[in-house]
């Protein structure tokens, strides 16, 4: 989800209904969402962590999954179209990807990649370049060197303002995401992925699946034997532990209390050692299998969505590629 999305468990308002939540035709636009706005970097968060595109989609297939280039070329693409849009429109904004492809892979629930862990472990150093990104973004720097009308201009020019329309869709969990739609965001959102209610729906529906099934899958023998024989596997290397989650667990309460120089070596170890065994085990290979086979069960109003949401977003790819090149 979109750090400018809003998500909600309640129902919506009655239509002409004004609650005490309603602002006037003006209000101001807050600083953190033109700040979400403007960090259209691609971070490290939960998904497939591979960087080979999966098999192509079909009636028996699961969507193809992006890789991890094809997900920054997509990034970068927008970065590019809201810097030549808000150019047009007068305004200084810049293309800005401070991490690389490697440092903006996902690191999913389970790492399989020994050589990422070796380097990045689950990417603690990567969170810490981030965060120094996001204060030095200079599109972020620039807007809060701004103020009055010219302030006004800059947020209306990327975001279309206070007055800009706002999306919502229903997830299937029955919890409600909104998203204001205008300027130069919407414009380049609009020429990566077309309409923008289809893509917005299709996006947040397919990303937002997991709690349909989550339950059934720990549940899955192909699965639970998996996790087990993974869990063998990290015990020879003197780690005891259950799951992969068991492992980052580990990570959130123990390492953290060992002395700063030891810290990200004992990451990288632990990293390491998931990464190896969920190797030889094909744990993640299994743990995509079976979820495949889960979200291949759900209704057919949510099927629509997932094989739109894989349309759309290779037609982008193909209209990123014009924009920014296959780099």
């Amino acid at each position: 989800m979109s750090r400018h999305d809003r998500l909600t468990a309640r129902s919506p308002a009655p239509r002409g209904r004004r609650g005490p939540s309603s602002r006037p035709a003006r209000a101001r636009v807050p600083l953190g969402l033109a700040a979400a706005v403007l960090l259209v970097v691609p971070l490290a968060a939960c998904g497939p962590g591979a960087d080979a595109p999966a098999t192509t989609a079909g009636h028996d297939a699961a969507p193809r999954r992006l890789s991890d280039t094809e997900r920054y070329r997509l990034a970068h693409a927008e970065q590019a179209l809201i810097a030549a849009c808000m150019t047009g429109r007068g305004q200084d904004y810049r293309v800005w990807l401070p991490l690389s492809v490697a440092e903006s892979r996902p690191v999913g629930p389970v790492l399989d990649d020994p050589r990422w862990a070796r380097e990045h472990g689950y990417g603690s150093r990567i969170e810490a370049k981030a965060a120094k990104a996001k204060r030095e973004n200079p599109n972020l720097v620039h807007l809060k060197s701004l103020t009055g009308a010219r302030r006004t201009a800059y947020l209306d020019a990327l975001t279309g303002g206070p007055d800009a329309p706002e999306m919502k869709v229903t997830l299937p969990t029955g919890a409600t995401i909104s998203k204001k739609l205008g300027g130069c965001t919407a414009y380049a959102e609009k020429r990566l992925y077309g309409d923008h209610r289809t893509w917005f729906t299709a996006e947040k529906t397919t990303t937002n699946l997991t709690p349909l099934y989550a339950s059934k899958l720990t549940r899955a023998p192909a699965y639970r034997a998996a996790v087990a024989s993974w869990s063998r596997c990290v015990r020879t290397h003197g780690y005891t532990l259950a799951s992969p989650a068991a492992a980052r667990d580990r990570l959130r309460t123990r390492i953290p209390k060992l002395p700063a120089d030891a810290r990200f070596a004992a990451e990288v170890r632990l990293a390491v050692t998931e990464a190896r065994c969920a190797r030889e085990t094909r744990l993640r290979q299994i743990a995509q299998r079976t979820e495949d086979t889960l979200r291949a069960a759900l209704p057919t109003r949510i099927q629509r969505e997932i094989r739109t949401h894989s349309r759309l977003q290779r037609a982008a790819l193909d209209r990123a590629r014009d924009i920014v090149g296959t780099s």
